[in-house]
């Protein structure tokens, strides 16, 4: 299903949505999205949003108070204090949300797409019509309802339908119309009305590109996603100066988890050995500041963190090293900080659930900034998510795509793995948690939707928040608490992977950081590249190989001859391969082929233990060992 100018004034003129009263209708074509207000009776745009209906910002200059309000830990120390008003989850709906699924870019032109999003699939396609040069977006469950094979698997006909490469049926992609059955065609040339009935259509699901990505809403037709909010935006990306460099991987780790991992700037000394995570951590003299947003009428929520873009474990560090103290008070670690904190910029981690998030650095007085990393995570299903991210800064030119790959590939690959010997743990928690409501709620019989919406405790019981950055971290952990039960078709697989024993081990590396499968056949950019890398490999070495024999064939025939014959082939060949020349000539062709295989390299599993080991090596560099 496509969301496009021309196919939503259609759908209005079909007369106004029963929804509540008449319903006037917005559609922005330069921000590719489309929204729906209702009108109240005078017919004057009413004071109505779909972003704000409840604000909430929270802030303490004391951490273990904050950690006390949210009743995260029972320890025999612990103070009571009363807990501040936070946002509730209560109505949060993933259905009612849009949902990132793949690159525009990365989509092939009128070429049928597999995607996954709550572990369903879905194909997608970019179709140029024959009648228009605009290019849709087109979506549809990827199952022909003839034998059930997938459409993916088919191609896109030349009218732009979906054509099943089984038995040949084809489909419109915006309505899921069966518009031909090869087998029951009439001699007027088209198939029989009295054939095509709502058994033989597939299911389309709103689609559309927003900041070039591709968005799917799985909760319904166009209808319910016109009322929905649009897919959350990231402001820079629409502003005049800022370029974007995109990447994608999947990974087999749930997207909650993932996501944690993205707002959790603590790690990145450590994991990463980045020194930039640190102008993101929080003290207790410097504290992380949250705001809280009700959106999509009362369906979606917004956190944003924010905390002064000063150094904190590294400047903790840094006194030890130089006072050749372990023990530092926490005055003496944040003072030197505290001179430079009034005129650093805010370091703001913005995540509009459930998908997006994007963090940078802003200026205190303007908000603006030149530089950010947007993340969007798509839940493919449960314990396996697709990570698309982008780097946008204000610059006058893109990064190649490929290099972006290389650096942040070998960057995700330094705590992928240990994302996956977390996920075992948690997931088995929730597994756990989900069997204990269907023994005691009965959650698959008629008290189902009830025991769906009961929070549960799983992070709340099973992590230990003791950072002063981790307020964000306990907001987000009670959102996966509150909603994750609520995720399509989570709570089966979940059991089924508890039952079946996937949640008994932890893959090995070369499963969990497997670039090829995760990456490379994923994106065309890489593909490309990976190509290219090969033909210079070969070309390189077949070069090196023709000149050197060349050079000893010359050789050997003017020895033949006694040196004479100076206007022969062979003496040409031998003067115009001069030694100099040769040894320049294969001397690059090695190098050219040694730097393309290693490029190639990137490409395919690469972080061993040994490279893990490397790099932990580094850490006492960043942080002192007791």
């Amino acid at each position: 299903m496509v969301l496009q100018n021309e196919y939503c004034k259609q759908l209005i003129l079909f007369g106004s949505l029963s929804i509540v009263g008449t319903v006037s209708f917005q559609f922005n074509a330069a921000h590719n999205h489309v929204s729906l207000f209702p009108s109240n009776k005078l017919g004057n745009s009413p004071t109505f949003s779909t972003t704000t209906q409840l604000k909430v910002a929270t802030s303490s200059s004391r951490f273990d108070q904050f950690v006390d309000d949210n009743a995260i830990d029972n320890d025999a120390n612990a103070k009571t204090s009363s807990s501040s008003k936070a946002a509730s989850f209560d109505n949060f709906d993933y259905n009612s949300c849009w949902h990132p699924v793949i690159w525009a870019q990365d989509l092939p032109l009128d070429k049928p797409t597999k995607v996954t999003l709550f572990d369903t699939d879905y194909v997608v396609a970019r179709t140029s019509s024959s009648s228009s040069d605009a290019i849709e977006v087109v979506a549809m469950e990827d199952r022909c309802p003839h034998k059930s094979a997938a459409l993916s698997e088919g191609r896109i006909t030349s009218k732009g339908n979906f054509q099943c490469a089984y038995h040949g049926w084809s489909f419109d992609g915006k309505n899921g119309q069966c518009v031909e059955i090869p087998q029951v065609m009439t001699s007027g040339g088209s198939s029989s009305p009295q054939m095509i009935s709502d058994r033989a259509c597939g299911t389309a699901v709103p689609a559309m590109v927003s900041q070039g990505m591709v968005w799917l809403f799985p909760g319904g037709n166009l209808e319910s996603a016109l009322l929905a909010s649009p897919p959350p935006r990231v402001p820079e990306i629409d502003m005049e100066g800022f370029k974007m460099s995109t990447v994608v991987r999947d990974f087999p780790i749930d997207y909650s988890i993932l996501l944690e991992n993205i707002m959790d700037p603590d790690h990145g000394l450590f994991a990463h050995g980045a020194k930039g995570f640190d102008l993101y951590s929080a003290s207790n003299d410097m504290p992380q500041e949250l705001e809280e947003e009700i959106t999509n009428n009362g369906k979606g929520w917004k956190i944003i963190s924010r905390v002064k873009a000063s150094e904190t474990l590294l400047a903790f560090d840094k006194l030890r090293r130089v006072d050749g103290k372990k023990d530092i008070d926490n005055e003496d670690a944040t003072s030197n900080t505290k001179a430079t904190a009034s005129s650093s910029p805010i370091a703001t981690t913005t995540f509009h659930a459930p998908n997006l998030v994007y963090q940078c650095r802003r200026d205190e007085e303007t908000g603006e900034t030149s530089f950010l990393t947007a993340f969007w995570i798509c839940p493919v299903g449960t314990g396996r998510s697709r990570f698309m991210s982008a780097s946008v800064a204000k610059t006058p030119f893109s990064i190649p795509r490929w290099i972006m790959h290389i650096v942040l590939n070998n960057f995700l690959d330094q705590d992928t793995h240990l994302l996956a010997t977390q996920q075992r743990h948690v997931l088995s928690a929730e597994a756990k948690n989900i069997q204990e409501l269907n023994d005691g709620k009965q959650l698959f019989g008629g008290a189902s939707s009830d025991a769906k919406n009961i929070p549960t405790k799983v992070r709340k019981n099973l992590y230990v928040y003791r950072s002063p950055t981790e307020k964000v971290a306990i907001r987000v952990g009670a959102f996966w608490d509150a909603t994750l039960n609520r995720v399509p078709k989570r709570i089966n697989t979940l059991l089924d992977m508890s039952q079946g024993g996937a949640l008994n081990h932890t893959p090995s590396r070369s499963i969990t950081l497997d670039r090829k499968t995760q990456h490379t056949n994923i994106c065309r950019n890489s593909q490309d590249t990976v190509r290219n890398c090969n033909r210079i490999h070969r070309v390189a070495r077949v070069t090196s190989l023709l000149l050197v024999g060349i050079k000893a064939w010359a050789t050997v025939v003017l020895d033949a001859i006694g040196g004479g014959g100076t206007s022969s082939f062979a003496f040409r060949l031998n003067r115009w391969l001069k030694p100099a020349f040769l040894i320049k000539t294969v001397g690059l062709s090695i190098i050219a082929s040694w730097l393309a295989n290693k490029i190639r390299r990137e490409f395919d599993f690469k972080y061993t233990e040994d490279c893990r080991d490397k790099d932990l090596e580094n850490i006492p560099k960043l942080w002192l060992d007791e």
